[in-house]
């Protein structure tokens, strides 16, 4: 008994210090790591210069630079000002990948460097068409063209009745259930998440646009969640929406993508005259005459800003007015 003992201690006490030291050894390279970490100097150095299209320079458009020789990928952005000209601040000593990105642009080649004191030019490219200026809008953009059911539907009534989820009270239930569902784990409005294609390709008997949406939503290991969210939102009458026809899409589309638009952040100014940089849609109208509602918003919006001004009296300040992005 007494040995039995001694051995279950002997054998407790050798395991303790081989937890200790494998504790330690896996530690002391992570210690040692952040020490190093915590006597590195802020990194000071910039690139800066000019971003330069065919039109002159490129206003509002973003400067990114990234690398992967650091400890992580590194990425960081900046935009342009009102003459193009742009400075990446506080970069770590490593090999960048500079390009430009921008609203109305296609994505510029890539140039490698390290950070420098002198001015780089980089070269944009104007889309030749809005299709291909449309590659690069952010997923939001895209999601914003998603139309969900008429308000007329809710609240829901059930497989049986018109398709959506009995839970669903009212189209903001639809909205919420949607972004808190799927939007919680992945980015929604992205190329994979408006795109079918790879669908069809991998499952040739799949042959409608909402037996691909079925079918994703089905798939990978995350299925079983996607569909239990398909489910409460209605499957039926969520599969219809999300698997509109190619036609209405491609209807949509076009109305949606004005001839001659540009979008640059510009700087504006507020009511109280504070300075701040936003994103404006800036369109040229087909008569040169914005349409009616607006130009009625427009003097709206100026009345009520006289009238907010000091003393009531908005004579003597500058009439400031938005602009405002149509899809806002």
């Amino acid at each position: 008994m007494k040995t039995s003992t001694r051995s279950g201690i002997r054998t407790a006490l050798f395991t303790a210090v081989l937890i200790a030291l494998f504790a330690g050894l896996g530690a002391y390279p992570s210690s040692a790591l952040l020490q190093s970490q915590r006597n590195i100097p802020a990194p000071t150095g910039y690139i800066q210069g000019v971003v330069q299209s065919e039109k002159g320079p490129e206003a509002g458009v973003w400067v990114i630079a990234e690398t992967k020789d650091l400890l992580t990928n590194f990425i960081k952005i900046v935009v342009t000002d009102d003459q193009g000209k742009f400075m990446v601040p506080d970069l770590p000593t490593a090999n960048y990948k500079v390009w430009v990105r921008g609203f109305g642009l296609v994505d510029s080649t890539p140039i490698t460097m390290k950070p420098a004191t002198n001015s780089i030019t980089l070269k944009a490219a104007t889309a030749k068409t809005p299709k291909e200026a449309a590659a690069v809008y952010p997923g939001n953009y895209w999601l914003a063209m998603l139309e969900p059911p008429a308000k007329t539907l809710f609240p829901g009534t059930g497989a049986q009745g018109n398709g959506l989820g009995a839970q669903m009270l009212t189209q903001n239930h639809w909205i919420n259930q949607l972004k808190s569902g799927c939007n919680f784990c992945h980015q929604l409005g992205n190329q994979l998440t408006r795109s079918l294609d790879h669908v069809y390709k991998a499952d040739p008997s799949v042959h409608t646009s909402v037996e691909a949406w079925d079918r994703r939503l089905k798939g990978g290991v995350r299925g079983n969640s996607m569909y239990g969210t398909l489910s409460t939102m209605g499957n039926p009458g969520t599969l219809k929406q999300l698997g509109l026809d190619r036609s209405h899409r491609q209807r949509r589309s076009a109305a949606r993508a004005p001839k001659t638009e540009r979008h640059r952040a510009q700087y504006r100014r507020d009511a109280v005259g504070c300075r701040r940089r936003s994103l404006v849609h800036a369109r040229s109208s087909h008569d040169g005459q914005e349409p009616p509602h607006r130009q009625r918003r427009r003097s709206r919006l100026c009345r009520e800003r006289r009238s907010r001004s000091a003393g009531g009296d908005g004579s003597k300040r500058e009439q400031h007015v938005f602009n405002r992005h149509p899809d806002a």
